[in-house]
């Protein structure tokens, strides 16, 4: 991944410096171009770049392992299906916190898995909890991009939206976490 990265910049300044008079306005360099470019996918390289510099100071400072310790601790005694539902529910608040669902998965997933792994629990329920809340949060939150600006462009404020919405998705929220329950428990 990060020698992709790497190409990809290198590629950018390589092809910048092959047509720098075209991108030249009065003497000053226009990174405009550039700009434009990358200002639909800076906004989550950057939550991804920070969700991954906090994992790395967890792991690094060894405060990844006190967490998943004391995850384990605390769920140990739990079946798979209450740790499934119990990471939905941290899921829920957290899809609201972090917009992002990269950067969210980035930032937890490295503690959830080995809790999963230490308590019995499959990771495959932990990535359907994670999935479900966030997509369930990706379709109420008002800190969604794509929401605000599809429910503008179809002239719905936010507030019907919710009237409308919130039933289908308390059911949404019923059968994930049936689901979640049951699949852990297996």
């Amino acid at each position: 991944m990060k020698l992709l990265l790497a190409i990809f910049l290198i590629s950018t300044i390589v092809i910048t410096a092959l047509y720098y008079k075209e991108f030249k306005q009065e003497g000053v360099f226009r990174v405009d171009t550039f700009i434009d470019g990358v200002k639909d996918i800076l906004p989550v390289a950057l939550i991804i770049a920070v969700a991954t510099g906090v994992s790395v100071v967890m792991s690094n400072g060894e405060i990844q392992d006190t967490i998943i310790s004391w995850g384990e601790s605390l769920l140990k005694d739990a079946g798979g299906g209450v740790v499934g539902v119990l990471a939905y529910l941290f899921y829920l608040p957290m899809s609201f916190i972090v917009p992002s669902s990269s950067g969210l998965a980035a930032a937890t997933m490295p503690v959830i898995a080995p809790i999963a792994d230490l308590v019995g629990s499959s990771k495959e329920v932990m990535v359907a909890a994670f999935a479900t809340a966030s997509g369930l949060i990706n379709m109420m939150a008002p800190t969604i991009a794509s929401l605000m600006g599809g429910l503008a462009l179809a002239g719905v404020s936010y507030r019907d939206w919710l009237k409308r919405s919130a039933p289908i998705m308390a059911v949404f929220a019923i059968i994930s976490i049936t689901v979640i329950a049951i699949f852990g428990a297996l």
